[in-house]
């Protein structure tokens, strides 16, 4: 699991960011490409980088690039909503006339 508590740092109104301790291991969800894979993630302390192994006791294959870690509260059920109410419409675009 990962605890949680109140950093030293905070934005220009005062909020105060949480700082994460992630030394252990526990599970999480990595999604990838349009699919989405259980791992376990483990860090022995601070200094070390955190992996992720999948089911089989392979290591996670990331992507190069940037990579976003989101944490939530167990004690709340996460959920995706969607910002669209409607499907977005796409039209083609004019194509250019042959010329002759």
């Amino acid at each position: 699991s990962v605890k949680q508590y109140k950093s030293r740092f905070h934005d220009k109104w005062g909020a105060y960011t949480p700082m994460e301790e992630t030394v252990g291991t526990g599970k999480a969800v990595v999604l990838r490409d349009g699919q989405s894979y259980d791992v376990t993630w483990s860090r022995s302390d601070a200094a070390s980088p955190t992996t992720y192994t999948l089911a089989d006791g392979s290591v996670m294959p990331f992507k190069p690039g940037q990579t976003w870690i989101v944490l939530y509260d167990r004690a709340r059920t996460p959920s995706l909503k969607s910002l669209a109410t409607e499907p977005a419409s796409i039209s083609p675009s004019p194509q250019p006339s042959p010329s002759r």
